[in-house]
């Protein structure tokens, strides 16, 4: 009975560890924490990016999991030196190619708006610089915005903090605000004030993003992988689930 046992435990042993071969370890994906894209609360990650590539993963049948980090120069690094596989919500820079591979798919474009009082909307316009003249524009100090804003005529009302812009705004001590679209669009969602603020139509910047791979990863065929990471990003996108999750967050 004790050959049979030994024997049971043997077969076990060596079908399991055939198991853990033939199943590669998990896909770690690293971000940094920023409302609404990438939440941890209650030891549970949530966030567009978040259910996005968690759907996208589970298309792919790839066992993953996630890590935020604080700044964004710590996540590249772990890139960098191949500790993370994937590191969310990239944008495209040369001197990161040396270390990433960036997917052909993208979901997600960043935009800065000039956000207005709604009952404002219909009274102020900006296609150029000059179509603001004479309105109290919000900035915060420190903030890139872009070359052209700093630079311009506009009458700008400065403040250390960017979460002081909308109750400003509100309060109608200044007319309106270049500010993150995305964040900004949450912000009055959660607020209850996202019928009394508004954007303008034509961004001030706006940028591609990507969820870029590194390139001293050692997870398994790498490269196969991002084939298919980028065909289930365009699925999802063609059948409307990406549209569901930022309308889950923002609508």
């Amino acid at each position: 009975m004790s050959l049979i046992i030994r024997s049971l435990v043997l077969v076990t042993m060596i079908l399991s560890s055939l198991c853990s071969q033939a199943q590669p370890r998990k896909l770690v994906i690293a971000g940094v924490e920023e409302a609404p894209l990438k939440m941890y609360f209650n030891q549970d990650y949530y966030g567009i990016d978040i259910d996005v590539i968690s759907e996208a993963m589970r298309r792919m049948g790839v066992s993953h999991r996630f890590t935020l980090v604080d700044v964004g120069a710590r996540m590249l690094r772990l890139a960098e030196m191949g500790q993370v596989d994937m590191v969310i919500a990239i944008s495209r820079k040369p001197a990161r190619e040396k270390y990433l591979y960036y997917p052909e798919a993208s979901y997600l474009e960043l935009t800065w708006h000039f956000f207005v009082r709604t009952e404002d909307r219909e009274r102020i316009h900006f296609e150029r610089f000059s179509d603001l003249a004479g309105y109290r524009i919000g900035a915060t100090k420190g903030y890139a915005y872009t070359p052209e804003f700093w630079s311009s005529d506009l009458k700008l009302m400065e403040v250390n903090s960017n979460e002081q812009q909308i109750p400003l705004l509100v309060a109608g001590r200044i007319d309106a605000v270049p500010l993150n679209t995305l964040v900004s669009r949450y912000e009055l969602k959660l607020s209850g004030l996202q019928h009394k603020v508004t954007y303008l139509p034509n961004p001030l910047k706006q940028s591609r993003y990507f969820n870029a791979f590194s390139k001293q990863s050692s997870y398994p065929e790498l490269q196969k992988l991002i084939i298919r990471y980028n065909e289930t990003i365009h699925e999802m996108q063609n059948d409307g689930t990406i549209t569901r999750i930022f309308d889950q967050y923002l609508n």
